[in-house]
């Protein structure tokens, strides 16, 4: 069992698209915060745009102590913490370390291949006809 004074992570829901605002209203409170971003890059005719988007999209994860969770429940646009009954359960840290691997992959990376590799099968199916 964890002790109430100890710092663990939490999972709370936020509202869509606030995710990056609840994150800088949660560091002006001194509250860590975290939520696994990714990067992608998208082309139009005219211009090339960089986006940074949620994993998760409407959860971040904050380390507090289970006393202080009146401090982020009173941040704008956050509902309310992911609770498994009336009781807050902590998210364990090798979840949170499984997440921050997945976000250090390159996600552009493996869409190249997909594309690749389905480019590939098109052009073998098209030589045999």
């Amino acid at each position: 069992m964890q002790d109430i004074s100890e710092n663990a992570w939490y999972a709370i829901k936020v509202k869509y698209k606030s995710e990056k605002i609840v994150l800088q209203q949660l560091d002006k409170k001194g509250v860590i915060s975290y939520a696994p971003m990714r990067n992608y890059t998208k082309r139009y005719q005219r211009k090339i745009v960089h986006h940074t988007v949620p994993i998760l999209p409407c959860y971040l994860f904050v380390q507090i102590p289970a006393q202080d969770y009146i401090k982020v429940l009173e941040t704008e646009y956050v509902y309310n913490f992911v609770k498994t009954g009336p009781q807050l359960r902590p998210v364990q840290d090798r979840e949170i370390e499984i997440l921050r691997r997945i976000e250090g992959i390159e996600w552009s990376a493996i869409r190249h291949e997909r594309h690749h590799f389905t480019n590939k099968i098109q052009r073998q199916i098209s030589c045999q006809f």
